[in-house]
């Protein structure tokens, strides 16, 4: 089985110029080099198969070479060069080593993932990579809103839909139960991510 490194450093996480659908995308459709030990997609291939991409992603040509741009200038992927089978130097778009604060998805994670949006991606890793050690965890819906570079003032609704969408890929279960804290109800919130 596969596993793919993602990073959730916190400046890829909040910011809004990478859209992990995309990157996610973008990895899925790499190849491994065990021999050196990381990924990669020939140039060649990503500009023959560009319009599989477009589609893929359903994007305009545009605003996929601005979104690999921003990878590059962000130094999630660096241009490289790699022997091929044949022994010919051939162009890739190499993915960055990645040191800490990432997760390994597995190929069934990767699938369910890429029917989501950025921001749903964004708030499973973030819960992905605290629940890493634990089977089960109190997170702050306004944790993750922070996290992922959204105002903490619009969390309930937006980050609420986000969980109840993991929820019904099956890739996280969460509870809730109301604290009373200085007179009021606080409703808490308790994750686990789906085996």
């Amino acid at each position: 089985m596969c596993k793919y490194a993602i990073s959730t450093e916190e400046e890829y996480l909040m910011n809004k110029d990478i859209d992990y659908r995309i990157y996610l995308t973008f990895l899925k459709d790499s190849t491994y080099n065990k021999n050196l030990d990381f990924r990669y997609v020939y140039n060649s291939n990503y500009y023959l198969n560009k319009n599989y991409f477009l589609g893929k992603l359903n994007i305009s040509k545009g605003n996929l070479n601005k979104l690999i741009k921003n990878f590059l200038k962000f130094n999630l992927i660096e241009k490289d060069t790699v022997l091929n089978e044949n022994f010919e130097l051939k162009q890739i778009y190499r993915f960055n080593e990645l040191n800490n604060n990432f997760v390994l998805l597995s190929d069934k994670e990767v699938e369910k993932l890429l029917t989501l949006t950025s921001n749903e991606i964004k708030t499973y890793l973030i819960l992905r990579y605290l629940l890493a050690d634990i089977k089960e965890k109190n997170i702050e819906l306004g944790y993750i809103a922070k996290n992922i570079g959204l105002s903490e003032l619009n969390t309930t609704r937006t980050i609420k839909k986000y969980i109840d969408n993991l929820k019904e890929n099956n890739l996280i279960e969460y509870n809730y139960y109301f604290e009373f804290i200085e007179n009021k109800n606080i409703k808490r919130y308790k994750f686990r991510i789906k085996e």
